[in-house]
């Protein structure tokens, strides 16, 4: 029987694609492979702003991630310093998976209300993608309910 759970897919394709390598590269993420995940999925540019801080900038939002938020993310930036800023709940822990010494997938539940003020309950992985041991992106992949 196959997994039906996104999170569960999900972190079983960044382990594929990981191999025996310390991270994952980014670039060898096939939206096309995981076409149905990838809908459900965010994308954020992590680039360093300081000692042991970092600046994000979403380059993907799938439709369904859209639609629980009720806007586009992509070209925003952010930090984890600011009071309010896109999908904040969502991905409130990012910070851990950009600092952690052995990445490994983080898994969060919780709720939100979004824009059309609907409850959104979700529940999200966050992986760590980069270079040796320099991370360079984090995706976030969400499933989702509106109440």
């Amino acid at each position: 029987m196959q997994e039906q759970r996104l999170t569960t897919r999900l972190i079983a394709y960044w382990e594929k694609i990981k191999g025996e390598d310390y991270l994952p590269l980014y670039d060898k993420i096939n939206p096309s492979v995981i076409e149905e995940l990838w809908s459900n999925c965010l994308s954020l540019r992590a680039d360093p702003s300081g000692v042991d801080t970092f600046a994000y900038t979403y380059v993907h939002c799938g439709q369904e991630i859209t639609k629980a938020i009720g806007k586009d993310l992509r070209g925003q930036r952010m930090t984890t310093n600011m009071k309010f800023f896109p999908g904040a709940k969502i991905i409130k822990r990012i910070d851990e998976v950009a600092k952690q010494a052995q990445p490994t997938p983080l898994l969060d539940d919780g709720q939100f209300v979004n824009e059309k003020n609907q409850i959104i309950k979700y529940r999200a992985c966050l992986l760590a993608f980069g270079s040796q041991k320099t991370i360079t992106h984090v995706v976030v992949g969400v499933s989702w309910r509106a109440f």
